[in-house]
Order: structure tokens, then sequence, then C-alpha cells
């Protein structure tokens, strides 16, 4: 007798300040494992949020600069603005201003919002005014987006235009534990248990809801699939050096164990798979815009690895 997907339930253990717990019980043996780390994957990476993308700053060219009258330097400065937490009602890019005077201390309360953009740490510091004369006046980007942008990936030509990585990912933390459950006589069961937390843009139970609805829908594209939907691979496929196509030729480069900037060099090149990844010799690696030695030997390691390099 195996446990139905019927038979599951949900459960909100708690959820407060931002922070969700919830349980899935029963599970078949190794489903608790198999679904927490699925469920965690995509919490991390794959839902919508918004983001401080770019900063232009009164007086300021450039980020290694600093600004009269104010203690922190650009950079410093940048790397608060970063930790701005935003809500964004428009699918458009919103313009926020910031206009303050000092003397004390600048925080993100003291950004000007609209209607379309909500900011969720009002409290966090930007900067300390070192002179009651000074001023900053900037004005903020927010866009929407999924997972992590950085900012090598949205260069602009603009002068004073200062790009910043971008989180988008409203989920900070998510993390599981699974445990032995019993039902009826089956005594060999999983109780997963997770715990999430987000930025306060979206409450933990509605996000692990929009994560099982987004998995849902590509599972259930996966169910419907026939095999007279099969696509013939063409001719021109990847194949190892014996002429036979490999299965993991079609993996995307996203889905290797390798570094976000290497994945981003690869991607520029036009590299989107495995299968095309493999083609590449090691001095045309080597060539590659932006990947360095490490990087290098560490793909050299995975071809091997997934046999498309001789030991």
């Amino acid at each position: 007798m195996q446990v139905s997907p019927n038979e599951l339930k949900v459960k909100t253990l708690s959820e407060k300040d931002n922070t969700g717990v919830f349980s899935f019980e029963p599970l078949p043996m190794g489903f608790g494992n198999t679904l927490g780390n699925t469920l965690r994957r995509v919490l991390l990476t794959s839902l919508k949020g918004a983001a401080v993308t770019q900063v232009k700053i009164a007086g300021v060219d450039h980020q290694f600069s600093t600004l009269q009258g104010v203690k922190e330097d650009i950079v410093e400065l940048t790397l608060n603005l970063k930790k701005i937490r935003v809500k964004s009602h428009s699918e458009d890019p919103v313009v926020l201003m910031l206009n303050k005077k000092g003397p004390g201390e600048i925080t993100a309360g003291d950004i000007e919002t609209s209607a379309e953009v909500e900011i969720l740490n009002k409290d966090l510091h930007i900067a300390t005014f070192s002179d009651k004369s000074a001023t900053l006046k900037a004005e903020l980007v927010v866009e929407t987006g999924i997972g992590y942008s950085p900012m090598e990936e949205r260069q602009s030509s603009k002068i004073g235009v200062i790009i910043l990585d971008a989180i988008y990912s409203p989920v900070l933390r998510a993390f599981y534990t699974v445990e032995s459950t019993r039902f009826g006589k089956l005594t060999n069961l999983d109780k997963l248990t997770l715990t999430v937390e987000t930025d306060g843009s979206i409450a933990p139970s509605a996000a692990v809801m929009e994560t099982a609805n987004l998995l849902s829908d590509f599972f259930r594209k996966v169910a419907e699939w026939t095999v007279a939907e099969t696509e013939v691979l063409p001719e021109a496929a990847a194949t190892t050096s014996t002429g036979a196509a490999m299965p993991s030729d079609n993996i995307m480069i996203e889905e290797l164990p390798l570094p976000t900037r290497t994945v981003n060099a690869l991607k520029k090149q036009g590299i989107d798979t495995l299968g095309q990844l493999a083609k590449k010799s090691n001095e045309e690696l080597a060539d590659i815009k932006n990947l360095g030695e490490k990087s290098v030997n560490e793909i050299k390691k995975l071809l091997k690895k997934e046999g498309y390099r001789a030991e």
C-alpha cells in the first residue's frame, strides 16, 4: 500500500513577522527531500519581485568618488541602497526621489515614494551627514524581475548613472527538515517541514502557493506529453567522439554547477546548453571574455565528469 496525494495534509504551523513554517505529511519515503529541495530552489530563484536597479546622485559622476558633507563614500552608499526592499505595483520602471538636507542620518524612509512603490525596510541606514549644510539629491529606479541580475548585464552609457546589482527575489530564506511519520499502518513515511522568510512584499504562505502553482504548470505539461510530440533532433545535434548524441546535451547552462559570473560569460558568447559548451576546445574556452583560468579549469572538470572529455 502506498500513500496517495489525496491523503497529504498541508498545515501552517506558524506565520508572523514575514516568516512562515509549514508541514507536509504524509509523504512517500524519499519524497520529503525531493519535494523540500524543489520548493526551496524555486522559492529562492523563480518568484517575481522588485529592486532598486540604478541610481543617479547629483554631483557624482561615478561610484568611485565622494560627496561633500556625507560621511560614507559612494561605494558604501550604493551598497546600502542595494539592501532596500521594495514592493512594486507597476510592470514598468518607477523613478523615486531622495532629497535630504543635513544634519543627521539618511534612511530608506526618507525616499519619496508613490502609489506604485512601497519601501518595506524604512529604517535601513543609507548614509550620515557630516556637515549640517550638506545635501543629498538622488534618483532611484525601481524595476521588477526574477532572481538575481548582476550589474554587468545592465550597463548604461549615461554619465552619472550608477548600475546596481539587483536581487529581485522576495524570499530571503528558505530551508526544510525531513523526519519520519506514520499514516495508519504505514510507518516508513516522510514529514516535510518548510520554513520561509520573505521581505514583506509577499506572505510566506502565498510564496509557497505561488511556487507550487509554478511547478504544477511545468509538471502538467510533462504529464500531458505524448510520444507523438517528441521532436527529432537535427543531424547537427551535439555528439560524442563516437558520433552518438549525449543525453545531457540539452541541459541548460543555468542548471550546471557553475558560478553565476561564469554562466553569464558563456551566455554572452551564445553558449546556452551543455552540448554547445562541449564543442568548445580548451583554446576557445580560454579566449572567452571575462572567463579566467580558474573558471576554465572548472569547466574542464565538469566536461570530464559529464563524459565530454577524455580522462
